[in-house]
């Protein structure tokens, strides 16, 4: 017990731990036994004759070789029709024959993934010739007597006259007749041939003060009926493993009138990423330790073993072991294609491989030798 509590004060004295001034007081008994717990911890890995005395952190990097494994891009498919339910109806038929041609090439349904689905109208002018009308309007001013009043709104009404309008400051009202006709002379016998008759069944009611005012014959506007179409646009995006398969995929995809977009990606998958990493580890676990022993120049001191260790991608700050979809950015045109119909013309040319930094770092104990002689301990150099 003694012994033990000589190389405590020898460790403090030593400065291995920072006490304060205001700390000067005698250690207390939490402390003591963390300190004598690590210095069992030191005597079980390196046993009675080193002592870990500090620590030493370092850190190597490595380019790997990852060469790519998986390719993603999307298909979207636009289907027109007159109603919404026909223009969906055609979309699901088409896409229903791309996700069967797929399955038949063993693509799983875990790698189609729907990006976007819109279902929209589109509303434009008709651009079909209507036929051209031609309306005759006859303007008519009428002196009334007001017992008769009502007798002229009732046979006005059957002619489909309801605007009877009185001119102010006057005992006269007017009215307009108005026909129309495929032709400009069928539209004004139309209306000579009602005011005919209405000024006859005027002079009945004892109402001959007629005075004829505005007379036309022109075309009549007729707005023809806008044109409403139907979209629907679904985009589906693809995840192949065998790069043999791009080409029959775009192939099938033109067959069926789909449009392959140009945002095709290759990257490494994790399984793959993860075997590389694990096959280069035990080079960089080596280069790590090398490179520690180099920065430990004082020979009266030796390395211990390495704690700590991480892992990661340089400037990503982040775990190995953790998914990194989309790690690598887009390195090649789809395709190069320059007949659609030709599927011999499509050729898929992707990166030859990526180039992965990593950077291994760890913390090493530094040891020293420590000879223990009777009830004194001695840390100096034997």
């Amino acid at each position: 017990m003694k012994t033990k509590l000589l190389l405590i004060v020898t460790l403090l004295n030593m400065g291995l731990f920072s006490v304060s001034a205001a700390q000067a007081a005698p250690l207390q008994a939490g402390a003591a036994d963390s300190i004598q717990s690590q210095l069992e911890l030191d005597s079980l890995l390196y046993g009675a004759q080193l002592i870990s005395v500090g620590q030493l952190n370092t850190s190597v990097t490595e380019n790997i070789k990852l060469k790519p494994d998986t390719a993603t891009f999307s298909i979207t498919y636009l289907t027109q029709a007159s109603d919404s339910v026909e223009a969906a109806n055609q979309n699901a038929e088409g896409m229903k024959s791309l996700n069967s041609y797929l399955t038949d090439l063993g693509i799983s349904s875990s790698d189609l993934v729907t990006t976007s689905y819109r279902n929209y109208a589109n509303i434009q002018p008709s651009d079909s010739k209507q036929p051209v009308r031609y309306q005759t309007q006859l303007s008519v001013l009428l002196d009334i007597a007001q017992p008769r009043f009502f007798d002229v709104v009732n046979l006005l009404a059957t002619y489909d006259i309801s605007d009877l309008k009185r001119v102010e400051g006057e005992d006269y009202y007017t009215f307009t007749i108005s026909q129309s006709a495929d032709s400009a002379d069928q539209s004004k016998q139309a209306v000579n041939q009602t005011y005919q008759q209405i000024a006859s069944k005027l002079k009945k009611l004892s109402l001959e003060d007629i005075v004829l005012q505005n007379y036309s014959n022109s075309t009549l506007p007729i707005s023809a009926e806008p044109v409403k179409t139907y979209f629907v646009e679904n985009t589906l995006q693809i995840k192949v493993k065998d790069f043999d398969q791009l080409g029959k995929i775009i192939a099938k995809a033109q067959s069926l009138k789909m449009n392959v977009n140009d945002d095709i990606e290759y990257s490494v998958s994790n399984e793959a990423k993860e075997a590389a990493l694990a096959k280069q580890e035990t080079t960089l676990l080596g280069k790590l330790t090398e490179k520690a022993k180099r920065l430990l120049t004082q020979q009266d001191y030796q390395l211990g073993v390495a704690n700590h260790l991480q892992f990661s991608e340089l400037g990503a700050n982040l775990p190995i072991v953790q998914p990194r979809y989309n790690l690598y950015a887009k390195s090649q045109p789809i395709a190069m294609m320059t007949d659609a119909s030709d599927n011999s013309q499509i050729n898929i040319q992707p990166p030859s491989e990526f180039e992965l930094t990593v950077m291994l770092s760890g913390q090493f104990s530094i040891l020293k030798p420590i000879r223990v002689t009777g009830e004194q301990t001695d840390t100096t150099t034997p």
